[in-house]
């Protein structure tokens, strides 16, 4: 009976690893990072459940120079050892589950949780490549560490599902409409900078207006509408370069 309880004790603690890890696609075959730098990272929102595989192909070898001397070095292995600048409630699991990918395979990280913080987040992944030449007849292994830091993950609200980190983002006022008086709006900036917000009803007349100093990142604009009519109304925000328009409805209960 013990030892059946132990073997249960085991398989229940197990199963999260076996449903958190993701399986490496055999079909890819050109050594490199799947999705690529310029296609990017999905997206995640706070609050709501993120999963992004990263799939990879080892090279079987690579040209390096030792003592000066071309060589073709046989790749012995890749390492993850570490996954740095990952949002608050995201976590790595690799698939081999020991983060060590031998050369001429296949494997994948996945990137999963629940994100909690919005902003956009550099990600660093520290590698350790593993590589064996023949020199004056001698196999010799040569270790080197390097960084893979092109690739962030851009973490929203439910006002704004998708930033472009380049420019300026306004999302949608929530709870939307406005039944209690109090409503915000989220905005991203890529910099720091003086804003003008404006709410105005359908007849052209401002009914707030305030400037708004920003952060560079993810900003909220708190309102109080308690004292305007219920109606539809658009609210807009102006930068030095553009301005940013969306519609919010306000009803009373």
């Amino acid at each position: 009976m013990k030892k059946i309880l132990t073997f249960l004790l085991i398989s229940i603690l197990t199963i999260p690893a076996v449903f958190s890890q993701c399986t490496p696609d055999p079909n890819i075959t050109q050594p490199g990072i799947y999705p690529d730098s310029a296609t990017g990272l999905a997206p995640a929102i706070v609050g709501q459940p993120y999963n992004q595989v990263m799939q990879f192909k080892i090279p079987a070898d690579t040209a390096i120079v030792y003592n000066g001397i071309p060589f073709v070095a046989t790749i012995l292995y890749f390492k993850l050892l570490n996954f740095t600048g990952l949002p608050a409630g995201i976590t790595y699991s690799c698939n081999p589950a020991s983060c060590i990918f031998p050369g001429d395979s296949n494997g994948c990280v996945l990137l999963s949780g629940t994100p909690t913080t919005p902003g956009i987040y550099l990600l660093n992944a520290e590698i350790e490549a593993a590589g064996q030449v023949t020199f004056a007849g001698q196999p010799i292994t040569i270790t080197q560490t390097e960084n893979i830091d092109y690739y962030y993950i851009v973490v929203g609200i439910s006002g704004i599902a998708e930033i472009n980190p380049a420019v300026v983002n306004l999302g949608q006022n929530y709870p939307n409409p406005v039944t209690q008086g109090l409503t915000d709006i989220d905005f991203y900036t890529p910099r720091l900078g003086e804003f003008s917000f404006k709410l105005i009803n359908l007849l052209g007349k401002e009914v707030i207006s305030r400037k708004v100093t920003a952060q560079k990142g993810m900003n909220t604009i708190k309102l109080n509408v308690s004292s305007i009519p219920p109606g539809v109304y658009m609210y807009s925000l102006t930068g030095k370069s553009s301005t940013l328009t969306k519609r919010m409805i306000i009803r009373k209960l």
